[in-house]
């Protein structure tokens, strides 16, 4: 299936968005010394995107994103998409409680451990409402996907799927 694409409106937004409100978590993730572009923002959505290890189709009823695709890749960064996966919604890097973390950027196992970790926190407070969740063929390893603590942590979340009305 084809990445989603931006409306030229809502890239615009976004874009505006992470550079007044993350700036320098922005430039670690691109290795830059000056403010992103546009150009480069939207680019490393659509490599998020592509790369992401997790996919989860869900309803934040926080008001943050709303009904959509959600997908997390080893950096922490989050993309979200329109649940006909045509739209791109946002993209951005999470910093979960404590803002951002000089490092967190880097690939890793473990920062999925801690999305996971946080997204099944917001399932069990009722915040989130889970359609679906599982890996991302391709970007994570069948052992990782299945035997490991993220594929434990894949399993029961996979158990708290609620089936849509």
């Amino acid at each position: 299936m084809p990445t989603p694409k931006w409306s030229a409106r809502n890239l615009e937004e976004h874009h505006e968005k992470r550079l007044k409100n993350d700036g320098r978590c922005w430039q670690e993730i691109l290795g830059i010394s000056g403010p992103m572009t546009r150009f480069e923002y939207e680019n490393e959505s659509y490599i998020a995107y592509e790369k992401a290890s997790i996919e989860y189709a869900a309803y934040d009823l926080s008001g943050r994103h709303r009904s959509g695709v959600y997908r997390v890749d080893k950096r922490s960064i989050l993309t979200v998409a329109s649940r006909n996966k045509k739209v791109m919604a946002t993209c951005l890097h999470e910093h979960y409680f404590l803002g951002h973390k000089s490092g967190s950027t880097v690939p890793s196992i473990e920062n999925l451990y801690e999305y996971i970790d946080e997204l099944d926190a917001k399932v069990d407070s009722g915040l989130l409402e889970l359609y679906a969740i599982g890996p991302v063929q391709g970007n994570l390893s069948k052992s990782q996907a299945t035997k490991s603590p993220l594929g434990q942590r894949l399993k029961i979340l996979r158990g708290k799927c609620v089936v849509e009305d």
